[in-house]
């Protein structure tokens, strides 16, 4: 059975697809978002070796559900 290889897109495509700037995702990936819950939220990410960040698709998608926007990546 094959693995499901997880997909990783830079900052543009999540700002785009959350409506924010990207500017706001890198801060919410590093000081976070409050959620419904009233805690505080980082979006995971990983960096290239570059120092680039790269988000999962996953995480954008669902944080997308999460906010009501229809859309997907």
């Amino acid at each position: 059975m094959a693995q499901k290889v997880a997909e990783y897109v830079p900052v543009g495509p999540v700002a785009k697809l959350l409506h924010v700037s990207e500017k706001t995702v890198a801060r919410w990936s590093t000081e976070g978002y409050t959620g419904s819950d009233g805690e505080k939220h980082q979006i995971p990410h990983v960096t290239t070796l570059g120092g680039h960040r790269r988000y999962s698709t996953a995480v954008a998608n669902d944080l997308a559900e999460f906010l009501g926007i229809p859309e997907r990546l």
